[in-house]
């Protein structure tokens, strides 16, 4: 049940963050008004787009816990996700005071903040498959 839940969870969390991605790619001031906004001359269009390619693989990683979340792999690469997610925006609001506290800044580290939780709770109660070696011969 709980990670019935969590797969829910992070399928609408990789469905924001492919709609921010595609309005990284699309508003290049984007991550500058909203999001940077203590320090706007440091949130260029090549840090626009590369929040937006970054945010975009974050999305296609969690969509692949979301298709096989019983794969070890992709549960680990998808909890480090939210690790680096975290990190980044607690960084830019509490380290390099570049985003201000503002709702655009705390939601990633709510969100991030619950999922790396919640992950960290199911983790042992899930049964990965076994891994498919292939044998030399």
């Amino acid at each position: 049940m709980l990670l019935t839940l969590l797969r829910c969870w992070v399928g609408l969390v990789a469905a924001m963050a492919l709609v921010n991605a595609v309005q990284c790619f699309l508003d290049q001031q984007f991550p500058r008004d909203r999001i940077y906004d203590l320090q706007p001359s440091e949130a260029t269009r090549l840090l626009s787009r590369m929040l937006g390619v970054w945010t975009l693989l974050a999305a296609f990683v969690r969509i692949a816990f979301v298709v096989s979340p019983h794969n070890k792999s992709v549960f680990a690469v998808t909890f480090a996700s939210f690790v680096l997610a975290f990190a980044q925006f607690a960084l830019e609001v509490f380290v390099y005071h570049t985003a201000s506290p503002s709702f655009a800044s705390i939601a990633p580290l709510f969100v991030s903040g619950v999922s790396i939780v919640w992950m960290t709770f199911v983790w042992p109660t899930i049964s990965f498959a076994e891994s498919t070696k292939t044998k030399r011969m």
